[in-house]
């Protein structure tokens, strides 16, 4: 859950709010296709990182991000166990102290 959210979360604007393991050819596809635009290769042609040449298609990705983002999950898994309680439940009492707080 921590990992899609992550991938996934976008500010007001529409932007994505963390650039992951993905080039930013990967991430203007996606948008792309979201907006119901038709795959194809001149699609894929004229994506901005790809027609000014940042990028390729054959770059390859930047696992950094994946490996710091597992070794989170892991601490707090590790954590969690320590203090005797599973992550779920933990994120539980976190969202009922929210709710109670307010």
């Amino acid at each position: 859950m921590i990992r899609w959210k992550i991938k996934t979360a976008k500010d007001t604007n529409g932007n994505y709010l963390f650039t992951t393991w993905q080039n930013n050819w990967q991430i203007e596809l996606h948008q792309k296709l979201l907006k119901g635009e038709p795959l194809s290769w001149d699609l894929v042609q004229n994506l901005p990182s790809l027609r000014t040449k940042r990028e390729n298609l054959l770059d390859a990705s930047n696992f950094n991000f994946e490996v710091l983002l597992t070794q989170m999950i892991d601490e707090v898994k590790s954590s969690a166990k320590q203090i005797g309680k599973e992550p779920v439940d933990i994120g539980i009492d976190a969202m009922i102290s929210l709710v109670f707080f307010l």
